[in-house]
């Protein structure tokens, strides 16, 4: 991602609302851009929600997503599979439905 792209010529008072958009938490966003950086992310499954709903709002980084669908996928489990298919319903992540 170039610094002059879409991401950040968003001036503050671009989102919805006329301010900064309030469902992008600070710790999500920093883990967002460290990953933009670093091509890293820490992530925990009590956390995936958040971290794929800012990656989905912010459009300008699909490696994220797939970052989070990589994560998911390798860890299904009986225990999860039905929170993995309700985000993949949610976001439109028809790919990790076939888990």
């Amino acid at each position: 991602m170039e610094i002059g792209g879409d991401v950040y010529r968003r001036a503050p008072g671009d989102g919805p609302g006329g301010g900064a958009d309030p469902g992008i938490s600070y710790d999500v966003m920093r883990q967002i851009l460290n990953f933009i950086y670093t091509s890293e992310m820490e992530i925990a499954l009590s956390s995936m929600e958040e971290i794929l709903s800012a990656a989905c709002q912010l459009q300008q980084i699909p490696e994220a997503i797939g970052f989070c669908c990589d994560f998911l996928s390798a860890r299904v489990d009986p225990e999860n599979i039905l929170d993995v298919y309700r985000l993949a319903d949610l976001f439109g992540l028809g790919h990790l439905s076939d888990c």
